[in-house]
Protein backbone atom coordinates (compact mmCIF):
# COMPACT_ATOMS: atom_id res chain seq x y z
CA UNK A 1 0.00 0.00 0.00
CA UNK A 2 1.29 3.41 -0.49
CA UNK A 3 2.00 6.36 2.05
CA UNK A 4 -0.44 9.14 3.11
CA UNK A 5 0.82 12.11 4.89
CA UNK A 6 4.17 13.38 4.96
CA UNK A 7 6.65 14.25 7.63
CA UNK A 8 9.89 16.12 8.20
CA UNK A 9 12.90 15.31 10.39
CA UNK A 10 15.76 17.06 11.60
CA UNK A 11 17.85 17.69 15.22
CA UNK A 12 19.01 20.88 16.96
CA UNK A 13 21.41 19.83 19.92
CA UNK A 14 19.55 17.36 21.71
CA UNK A 15 16.19 17.97 20.38
CA UNK A 16 14.90 15.91 17.55
CA UNK A 17 11.98 18.15 15.60
CA UNK A 18 9.19 16.65 13.57
CA UNK A 19 7.08 18.30 11.14
CA UNK A 20 3.96 15.90 10.29
CA UNK A 21 1.24 16.61 7.53
CA UNK A 22 -1.73 14.99 6.03
CA UNK A 23 -3.68 12.32 6.94
CA UNK A 24 -1.58 8.95 7.82
CA UNK A 25 -1.98 5.48 7.13
CA UNK A 26 0.00 2.74 8.78
CA UNK A 27 2.50 2.85 5.98
CA UNK A 28 3.50 5.95 6.67
CA UNK A 29 3.70 5.46 10.66
CA UNK A 30 6.11 2.97 9.79
CA UNK A 31 8.16 4.93 7.41
CA UNK A 32 8.02 7.35 10.10
CA UNK A 33 9.40 5.44 13.10
CA UNK A 34 12.15 3.99 10.93
CA UNK A 35 13.10 7.48 9.21
CA UNK A 36 13.27 9.17 13.14
CA UNK A 37 15.53 5.75 14.41
CA UNK A 38 18.17 6.94 12.16
CA UNK A 39 17.77 10.81 12.46
CA UNK A 40 18.36 10.42 16.26
CA UNK A 41 20.97 7.82 16.40
CA UNK A 42 23.79 9.59 16.94
CA UNK A 43 21.73 11.08 20.61
CA UNK A 44 21.85 7.35 21.48
CA UNK A 45 24.78 7.65 24.02
CA UNK A 46 22.75 7.04 27.04
CA UNK A 47 22.27 11.03 27.87
CA UNK A 48 18.85 12.30 27.93
CA UNK A 49 17.44 13.77 24.74
CA UNK A 50 14.53 15.51 23.38
CA UNK A 51 11.38 15.63 20.90
CA UNK A 52 8.88 18.72 19.34
CA UNK A 53 6.77 17.69 17.29
CA UNK A 54 4.69 20.29 15.16
CA UNK A 55 0.77 18.96 14.32
CA UNK A 56 -0.89 22.09 13.08
CA UNK A 57 -1.21 20.50 9.50
CA UNK A 58 -1.22 16.67 10.36
CA UNK A 59 -5.03 15.52 10.07
CA UNK A 60 -4.95 12.43 11.98
CA UNK A 61 -4.35 8.90 11.36
CA UNK A 62 -6.20 5.17 10.46
CA UNK A 63 -6.26 3.26 13.55
CA UNK A 64 -3.50 1.24 12.41
CA UNK A 65 -0.82 3.87 13.12
CA UNK A 66 -1.30 3.60 16.67
CA UNK A 67 0.30 0.79 18.00
CA UNK A 68 2.97 1.44 15.49
CA UNK A 69 3.48 5.11 17.52
CA UNK A 70 2.83 3.43 20.62
CA UNK A 71 6.02 0.88 19.69
CA UNK A 72 8.05 3.60 18.50
CA UNK A 73 7.49 5.88 21.58
CA UNK A 74 8.38 2.67 23.91
CA UNK A 75 11.69 2.53 21.53
CA UNK A 76 12.55 6.28 22.06
CA UNK A 77 11.73 6.21 26.11
CA UNK A 78 13.66 2.78 26.56
CA UNK A 79 16.59 5.10 24.71
CA UNK A 80 16.38 7.81 26.71
CA UNK A 81 14.05 10.59 25.50
CA UNK A 82 12.63 12.08 28.13
CA UNK A 83 10.49 15.36 27.21
CA UNK A 84 7.95 15.66 24.24
CA UNK A 85 6.61 18.94 23.64
CA UNK A 86 3.90 18.94 20.66
CA UNK A 87 3.18 22.14 19.18
CA UNK A 88 -0.19 22.36 17.50
CA UNK A 89 -3.39 24.77 17.98
CA UNK A 90 -5.87 23.48 20.30
CA UNK A 91 -8.25 20.69 18.76
CA UNK A 92 -9.94 17.85 20.67
CA UNK A 93 -9.97 15.07 17.79
CA UNK A 94 -6.00 15.72 17.73
CA UNK A 95 -5.12 15.81 21.76
CA UNK A 96 -8.33 12.38 21.59
CA UNK A 97 -5.94 10.64 19.24
CA UNK A 98 -2.63 11.42 20.42
CA UNK A 99 -3.34 10.69 24.41
CA UNK A 100 -4.16 7.46 22.82
CA UNK A 101 -0.95 6.86 21.44
CA UNK A 102 1.03 8.71 23.62
CA UNK A 103 -0.18 9.21 26.98
CA UNK A 104 0.94 12.59 28.86
CA UNK A 105 3.23 11.17 31.38
CA UNK A 106 4.35 7.76 29.51
CA UNK A 107 7.12 6.17 32.02
CA UNK A 108 10.02 8.40 32.27
CA UNK A 109 8.94 10.57 29.32
CA UNK A 110 7.08 14.25 30.18
CA UNK A 111 4.79 15.57 27.70
CA UNK A 112 3.55 19.02 27.28
CA UNK A 113 1.44 20.90 24.03
CA UNK A 114 2.40 24.28 23.61
CA UNK A 115 0.15 26.41 20.72
CA UNK A 116 3.06 28.18 19.91
CA UNK A 117 6.88 26.80 19.82
CA UNK A 118 8.51 29.33 21.11
CA UNK A 119 6.96 27.85 23.73
CA UNK A 120 7.82 24.71 23.60
CA UNK A 121 11.50 25.53 23.07
CA UNK A 122 11.38 27.81 26.29
CA UNK A 123 9.93 24.61 28.34
CA UNK A 124 12.74 22.22 26.95
CA UNK A 125 15.78 24.99 27.87
CA UNK A 126 14.29 25.22 31.52
CA UNK A 127 14.22 20.97 31.26
CA UNK A 128 17.89 21.20 30.13
CA UNK A 129 17.39 21.00 26.18
CA UNK A 130 18.78 23.87 24.95
CA UNK A 131 19.15 24.62 21.45
CA UNK A 132 20.86 26.37 19.17
CA UNK A 133 18.17 28.69 18.28
CA UNK A 134 17.38 27.90 14.29
CA UNK A 135 14.00 26.62 15.44
CA UNK A 136 12.98 29.54 17.54
CA UNK A 137 11.12 31.53 15.53
CA UNK A 138 7.83 29.80 14.05
CA UNK A 139 8.41 27.26 11.68
CA UNK A 140 5.98 27.27 8.03
CA UNK A 141 5.95 24.75 5.66
CA UNK A 142 2.99 26.26 3.48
Amino acid sequence: MQQHGEFKIWRDARVVCVYLNGSWNRETAVEFSEQFKRACSPLLDGNKWAQVAYFDDWELGVPEIEPVIRQFIEWARDHQLTHIAHVYRPSKIKRYQLNKMIPDNFGSIVRRRFELDESAFAWLAEQGFLTTGINSQRVSYK
